[in-house]
């Protein structure tokens, strides 16, 4: 490939972030003196002396965030470099034990810190200081090129309120400082959001103090040549193919160059596949590949069909295998979901959550979920999901998604949508969210209206799903069936296919949270499951595909027995739970008479490190189901420990017959319809699994 370039990608929705870092060799200095200070803002940076025999402010991981934000730095700092921004130098400095002083906050890990190489003839750039600053037009100019160079990297901490700018009294010049929020503040999981001039250094008091006395033609003209020059700044923060393999060959000293290219080149090829990462010759095909999400693509629901791998290599243990074995030492939450308010405007006949809670709901207060979510942030959580009741009839709803916005969040909501309103759109798309989920049962108004008991809530659904989607919002079908709609929901399915909205169906229906089964008089019987699913079975071609990818349960349990029954059910207290308005957590979505902890009387992380109940749900394993672990039917069972729960009076040991009987029907018609491919599939898993052995 030459002179490939290589583009990163970031977030489900997969945005370009339209660069990639040059790195150039940054020195690795050590300390020689006892830590001369430490500055009282929230990362707690040291000011050292290092053995190129210069001052250098160091900062250090404390928690999640604050590593997230040092590759910021890095990552900013050197491209603010190439940018010829005037930026400190920076080094990666080892800092001794015996030079960090006892009283002093210290790392969570004594590791190398990042270090920006102090200024001596330098004062911070702040309103009283403005009549220090030479009023020329090179000044404005600098500031102008700052400012764009904030745009790209979607910097949002360099504005009004902070300018985070030095002034340079002997080149007379500005030097912009911490870099720590650009693209957001990122975890590199979630797209960028664009900045606005509200968000920037423009939107200031120094920016106009600057401007004063110039003419606008004089202002444009100089906007004007930074556009020309746009493309040579962005240019030097591309990265080579053989750049990358040369730093590479730094880690990798027996290795030779044209070997280790190959093999880079192949990883980054299967990156590039998958949407991950974008290849070309050059910035213009870089560019012409680039996707944003959108309707008009020709399938908007995802680029890739699975990311199931095939090798012939030798490979000791699954990447499943290899999560279970970590999260059950460590287990590590990810996901998170609030159940924003208790209220619901629909009194749907199957949902698990009863009327009662619904006619006298709260509202979570804002302030708790700001702290529930920093905290989550804090603990390396990625996903939200918002719901309720109904999340739009909470009045901060658009309030709590900015904020897990700049939490860099990937979110998701859960909603009927017949609240929603106009002006709540823009929001939503500048949230720039995962997915709206919401639920349509039929379409027949009268039958959805039926289901949900609130007449015209058919219309009014319908109506926002085809607004979102007007505006490029992720929308996702959930269609539940149940026996008022088992006849039309591949009706759902077709009209959420002319939208190109990714849909989803479920025939097994959850008994109330307050263990009352009333609402199970609307489950399908066996005999309506069977034919629903054989009707997706012949018609749904990602069923089929699943179907024939997934390793068989049987087969893992043939070949290492023992091991199989140390796995957990599901992932249930490994990396997600769930919190209602009222401040209490439970396990998952519907098990909200299983309270692990409140959090108005202790930290989420306290619950989900601590909780008794969390650490009992973390000891049942595949073992604690003995009449499972043989069952002819396994591979096809939706056994869960809520749904055991709610439907068994609170015994989520007693597993409820209608799945089983569910199950071997699944079993006895994929069987009827795939039988041979499922045998050859399962062939091919023993050939591989003997010779991986």
């Amino acid at each position: 490939m030459g002179d490939s370039e290589i583009a990163s990608k970031r977030g489900n929705e997969e945005v370009r972030t339209n660069f990639l870092i040059y790195m150039a060799k940054i020195p690795i200095l050590n300390s020689i003196d006892v830590i001369s200070k430490q500055y009282p803002t929230g990362e707690a940076p040291v000011l050292v002396m290092c053995s190129d025999m210069n001052l250098y402010i160091c900062k250090y991981i404390r928690n999640s965030v604050s590593a997230q934000k040092l590759a910021c730095e890095l990552i900013g700092s050197k491209l603010a470099t190439a940018w010829e921004l005037n930026a400190p130098p920076v080094s990666f400095v080892n800092i001794k034990s015996e030079h960090w002083p006892k009283s002093y906050i210290t790392p969570k890990v004594m590791t190398t810190m990042l270090g920006s190489k102090y200024l001596t003839s330098v004062d911070y750039v702040l309103p009283s200081t403005f009549d220090k600053l030479a009023k020329t037009s090179a000044m404005l100019k600098h500031l102008l090129k700052i400012a764009l160079f904030d745009f790209w990297v979607a910097n949002e901490d360099r504005n009004e309120n902070n300018s985070n700018l030095l002034y340079d009294v002997i080149i007379k010049t500005f030097v912009p400082i911490d870099f720590g929020c650009i693209l957001n503040n990122a975890d590199f999981q979630s797209s960028m959001m664009q900045l606005t001039t509200t968000d920037t250094i423009i939107n200031s008091s120094l920016f106009k103090y600057l401007t004063e006395g110039n003419a606008s033609q004089t202002i444009q003209k100089y906007v004007n040549n930074l556009k020309g020059a746009y493309a040579n700044y962005v240019s030097r923060c591309q990265m080579q193919i053989d750049d990358i393999v040369n730093n590479l060959l730094k880690e990798y000293e027996d290795a030779e160059f044209s070997e280790l290219k190959k093999d880079f080149l192949e990883f980054a090829s299967s990156l590039a596949h998958d949407k991950f990462v974008l290849l070309g010759e050059n910035e213009k095909e870089l560019d012409e590949k680039d996707i944003d999400f959108s309707y008009e693509m020709d399938n908007p629901k995802t680029l890739v069909d699975n990311y199931y791998q095939m090798t012939d290599e030798v490979v000791p243990e699954s990447t499943q295998d290899f999560f279970l074995s970590e999260v059950q030492g460590r287990p590590l939450i990810s996901s998170l979901q609030f159940e924003l308010s208790s209220r619901c405007n629909e009194r749907c006949i199957h949902c698990y959550i009863p009327n009662s809670k619904k006619n006298h709901g709260i509202d979570m207060p804002y302030h708790l979920f700001k702290r529930i979510v920093d905290e989550f942030a804090d603990m390396g959580g990625i996903n939200v999901t918002l719901s309720g009741g109904e999340a739009f009839l909470h009045k901060d709803l658009m309030k709590m998604i900015n904020y897990c916005r700049e939490k860099d969040l990937k979110i998701s909501v859960l909603s009927n949508l017949i609240s929603l309103k106009d002006e709540h759109i823009p929001i939503l798309k500048k949230a720039n969210l995962s997915l709206i989920q919401v639920s349509l049962y039929s379409m027949i108004p009268s039958i959805h209206d039926t289901i949900t008991t609130v007449k015209g809530s058919f219309y009014k659904t319908k109506e926002a799903i085809e607004k979102l989607v007007k505006a490029d919002i992720p929308v996702q079908i959930s269609c539940p069936l149940m026996k008022a709609n088992k006849n039309g929901y591949k009706d759902v399915m077709d009209y959420a296919h002319s939208l190109k909205i990714k849909a989803q169906t479920d025939y097994i229906l959850m008994a109330r949270s307050d263990l009352e089964t009333d609402n199970l008089a609307n489950r399908l019987s066996i005999e309506e499951t069977a034919d629903v699913i054989r009707d997706i079975v012949r018609n749904d071609i990602d069923y089929k595909e699943q179907t024939l990818h997934n390793i068989p349960i049987s087969e893992q349990m043939s070949f290492d027995f023992e091991k199989f029954k140390t796995q957990p059910v599901c992932g249930v207290g490994y990396d997600n739970c769930c919190i209602t308005a009222n401040g209490d957590v439970y396990p998952c979505a519907g098990w909200q008479d299983y309270i692990l902890g409140n959090v108005y009387k202790e930290s989420l992380k306290d619950i989900w490190e601590t909780s008794e109940k969390i650490i009992k749900l973390r000891e049942i394993t595949e073992a604690s189901f003995p009449q499972c672990l043989e069952c002819e039917a396994r591979d096809y069972c939706a056994r869960c420990l809520v749904r055991n729960y709610n439907e068994s009076n609170g015994d989520m040991f007693a597993v409820n017959h209608h799945f089983c009987k569910v199950a071997f029907e699944n079993k006895r018609i994929v069987e009827e319809e795939f039988g041979e491919e499922l045998n050859l599939k399962e062939e091919n898993y023993r050939k591989q699994y003997l010779k991986n052995s």
